[in-house]
């Protein structure tokens, strides 16, 4: 089963027009770094994690298993959604019409692939 995780406003934008991620709630960089520790990500998605978290995977051109990028978390089994605060008006949505909300609460939501 891939996870993966993903930082969303209230209105399923994760970044702003000018490619901004939204403000991150506390526990959402140690839910990223605990998902991901010890996993397998592709050359793409090494690239867009910060030194620190980095350290935490490996590069695996052929079965990365770890989703890190938009369409890497579009294909994700289950995915735990971080809501921000905030909201944009403009910006990029992530889709959420191929899952199927399972757990909703304050501080994350648990959505299962639905195709």
């Amino acid at each position: 089963m891939i996870v993966g995780t993903i930082l969303l406003t209230k209105s399923n934008k994760y970044v702003d027009e000018l490619g901004v991620l939204p403000k991150r709630p506390r526990h959402d960089k140690e839910l990223l770094a605990g998902l991901i520790h010890s996993g397998r990500v592709s050359e793409e998605a090494y690239s867009m994690l910060p030194p620190s978290l980095q350290r935490l995977v490996f590069v695996d051109t052929v079965l990365p298993n770890t989703p890190i990028t938009i369409r890497e978390l579009a294909k994700a089994d289950l995915l735990i959604v971080s809501r921000s605060s905030e909201d944009f008006v403009g910006g990029k949505t992530f889709r959420l019409d191929g899952f199927k909300c399972l757990v909703k609460d304050k501080k994350v939501e648990i959505w299962i692939s639905i195709k």
